[in-house]
């Protein structure tokens, strides 16, 4: 599978040991502790990775991130768009990971799951849905509420074209993966985010 990973210049440069790339400790640059605030959704994301394509290697606990569709296309994202903080450089990997190792999932919902919100099955068309879909979720103790939000995130996963949730059309699919082999990388492009 053809997919565009953004790292920061420093991973071509030098993360690669022994020529794989992995998102670990030793890679202070691109660690998770600037994210603090998000560890629940990266750990259920390692969490369903884990079922979906197999455990980590040794050491790994963050997937690497990258992506699949950009603007309802198959295609590499618009680098002309912010992708980090203004002026930094980066680099765009043109890479290709056999399908197995992949997990795919909807970019705008990964945003819901990172909030901790529920993700509803249905799109929601009106006022009135979305204040059936609330009071419903009011009305469950905490310990169910955190539950049926929890086992809603999996719908990030439903990527078929056409399918509709809320907040999300499908037009930007992001993939996961444990690493990235350097012979898998396939074009190398140096850029700074605006």
């Amino acid at each position: 599978m053809m997919l565009w990973t953004i790292q920061p210049k420093e991973v071509w440069e030098k993360g690669f040991v022994d020529g794989v790339f992995r998102c670990d400790s030793d890679h202070p640059e691109i660690g998770i502790d600037r994210y603090e605030q998000f560890l629940d959704a990266y750990e259920w994301i390692a969490e369903e990775m884990m079922k979906w394509i197999g455990p980590a290697p040794k050491g790994v606990k963050y997937p690497i991130w990258a992506y699949h569709t950009w603007d309802g296309k198959h295609k590499k994202p618009d680098l002309r768009q912010r992708q980090t903080a203004p002026g930094t450089e980066c680099v765009c990997l043109t890479i290709e990971i056999p399908d197995e190792q992949v997990l795919l999932s909807d970019f705008d919902l990964w945003h819901l799951v990172l909030g901790k919100h529920y993700i509803s099955e249905l799109p929601l068309e009106t006022d009135e849905d979305y204040d059936k879909e609330d009071a419903w979720l009011e009305s469950l103790d905490t310990d169910t509420r955190d539950r049926v939000t929890r086992d809603s995130w999996s719908n990030i996963f439903d990527v078929v074209p056409g399918t509709k949730h809320v907040n999300s059309d499908g037009d930007y699919i992001q993939a996961v993966f444990w690493e990235l082999r350097k012979e898998q990388v396939k074009k190398v492009q140096f850029f700074k985010s605006k």
